[in-house]
């Protein structure tokens, strides 16, 4: 398969998400960076990798390989991860250096799928939710979620945590209600 323009009945104006009615509006969509800047690069999903291994990027070759086992969300991370690999690069021989290198490539890629006002309403509508629940409702994979909570910046920290406030609150207003109401 080739990089090719994104099908519109897949993504309508460019959303990468399946249900538009999750993303009010447009997310970073890998695949339309991926035709927009890198038109020569093509994408094959025919092979199965080695277990743990999703993706892969032959810069020589501009040739991105995908995992033919992979979800649609899985893929969409994948190739947002290979993208950042392409921007900044071969990765190290070393592996201390490489795994310095994977680390970044993941934040990075974690920050481009996970704009953080998505991540809080993620929060707040499913507060009880399990990760994997907010990885699904995000149109990411699990890993790229915990990549992107290990990287919170301090001020995101700050702001997830105002939510637990929030719920105390709006737990003791909901309880009022109830007890309007049975005073009826």
């Amino acid at each position: 398969m080739t990089a090719a323009k994104p099908l519109p009945e897949y993504y309508p104006d460019g959303d990468s998400r399946l249900a538009a009615f999750l993303a009010p509006r447009p997310r970073y969509n890998p695949w339309r960076q991926l035709w927009d800047q890198h038109p020569d690069y093509s994408v094959s999903d025919r092979d199965e990798l080695p277990e743990r291994t999703w993706g892969l990027c032959f810069m020589r070759q501009k040739k991105i390989q995908v995992c033919n086992k992979l979800d649609v969300h899985r893929r969409r991370c994948t190739i947002a991860h290979e993208l950042v690999h392409i921007e900044r690069g071969p990765v190290p021989s070393n592996p201390k250096f490489a795994e310095i290198e994977e680390e970044i490539v993941d934040e990075i890629a974690s920050r481009r799928l996970i704009a953080f006002d998505d991540l809080v309403a993620t929060i707040r509508e499913c507060p009880n939710g399990a990760p994997s629940a907010w990885a699904y409702r995000l149109w990411v994979d699990r890993p790229t979620l915990e990549a992107r909570f290990k990287n919170l910046r301090q001020q995101e920290i700050e702001a997830i945590d105002a939510i637990k406030t929030e719920a105390q609150y709006l737990t003791r207003s909901v309880d009022l209600i109830h007890k309007l109401r049975a005073d009826e």
